[in-house]
């Protein structure tokens, strides 16, 4: 494994080096067929190609979550979920 090639994590079971939390973008590899627009569209490179040719997060830190992937996946196989914010300070009003 090289260092510019993430080691692949547990689906759901980490983003961005933040145990617990599910990553930022899911994909149905058995509903992709590997056409590759939304690695060439991912305006962060925060996709490219896994195994078998089929797309995965391979830079979590680099997704901000703009769902552009998403929106232009002609298979419907790729679904963002945002991250929780951590540190967010309370609004005025806001229940605690």
């Amino acid at each position: 494994m090289t260092a510019q090639t993430p080691e692949r994590p547990a689906p759901g079971s980490i983003s961005a080096g933040v145990p617990g939390e599910p990553l930022p973008v899911q994909f149905k590899h058995e509903w992709c067929k590997k056409c590759g627009i939304c690695i060439a569209f991912c305006p962060r490179k925060a996709l490219g190609l896994g195994a078998k040719g089929l797309p995965q997060l391979t830079n979590p830190s680099a997704c901000t979550q703009c769902r552009l992937c998403e929106l232009l996946c002609p298979d419907f196989a790729i679904m963002v979920t945002p991250r929780k914010r951590q540190g967010t300070p309370a609004r005025e009003g806001d229940a605690q």
